[in-house]
């Protein structure tokens, strides 16, 4: 026996650009993660012990956010007991070379 066929509605409906584009935003940043979101806003943070490893990560960032926008304030929370020391100054002589400013807060 034949299964009756009806017509589906169209949806052909205009779709609102803005709404669309915030449909976009709203994935993206459900899928970024909180380190993500703050670079975002030119916030980097240390945490823990100093050594090559996440200080080579650090000077990343600040180049990163160096090419994105050399006016900009960058905001770099340091919550640290010390650690290497020419880690350390991996990431002190490229915040001395960058032309954006660095702010630095100290926490803990």
């Amino acid at each position: 026996m034949p299964v009756p066929r009806f017509p589906l509605p169209s949806f052909t409906a205009p779709i609102n650009p803005s709404a669309a584009s915030a449909h976009r935003d709203y994935q993206r940043q459900r899928q970024m993660t909180l380190g993500d979101l703050l670079l975002e806003n030119r916030i980097i943070l240390l945490q823990g012990e100093i050594y090559d490893g996440n200080a080579n990560e650090l000077v990343m960032k600040l180049l990163y956010l160096q090419s994105e926008n050399r006016r900009k304030d960058i905001h770099f929370y340091i919550n640290s007991p010390g650690g290497s020391v020419t880690a350390t100054m991996a990431i002190y002589d490229t915040m001395q070379i960058l032309s954006c400013p660095v702010a630095t807060y100290c926490v803990g």
